[in-house]
């Protein structure tokens, strides 16, 4: 039973360090900002979510559509929800690094064991291969991959302006610029700047 316990409580920090850093990278790779108590919280649920797999009773937990729905929770428990589209980009961002993270470390977890290497008892609980996993994470969150995220930086920031002068109107496309400061003096609205042409 002590053995056991012992195995149940390195699962349970193993799993909390995992879906801490898995949401914490998903984050930054979407530029979201999270309080660091809603990440907490999203770990401890996922943590007791992934240890529960010990309890027999429970293995229905563990279907794909289960699995799927946490994963949901998890991601609405982390950052809330804003809108459908923005929901999605986290889901697909998540399920990115998750899927990075574990390629890493089954391919970390081969490289050592390759070499005569292990910093675990057990594979599952190979802290070598772990390490493949978080260093994963922690390159996509801070790298991100440039081509995609600038796609839908480009999406998220673009937008069509319909301008009327003198009862004549010109439609064309704008890009947001949120660093755009300048104000009309008179009513202190903001400016746009466009091309006369």
């Amino acid at each position: 039973m002590g053995v056991y316990t012992v195995y149940a409580d390195i699962l349970l920090l193993l799993n909390f360090f995992l879906d801490f850093f898995l949401l914490w990278a998903t984050g930054r790779f979407l530029r979201r900002e999270a309080r660091v108590w809603r990440l907490l919280s999203a770990a401890i649920l996922g943590a007791v979510y992934g240890t529960a797999m010990l309890v027999p009773e429970l293995r229905w937990l563990y279907t794909v559509p289960a699995a799927v729905a946490v994963s949901l929770l998890l991601l609405w428990v982390a950052f809330g929800y804003r809108s459908c589209r923005s929901f999605l980009k986290l889901v697909a961002v998540f399920y990115l690094v998750a899927f990075a993270m574990a390629g890493s470390a089954l391919a970390g977890g081969y490289f050592l064991e390759r070499r005569g290497s292990s910093l675990g008892l057990q594979q599952t609980l190979n802290a070598g291969a772990l390490l493949f996993g978080l260093a994963m994470a922690i390159i996509l969150a801070r790298r991100g991959v440039a081509v995609l995220r600038s796609k839908w930086d480009q999406a998220d920031f673009r937008t069509m302006v319909e301008v009327w002068v003198a009862g004549r109107s010109c439609r064309f496309p704008a890009l947001i610029d949120t660093g755009n400061d300048l104000r009309e003096p008179i009513s202190g609205l903001p400016v746009m700047v466009a091309d006369y042409q």
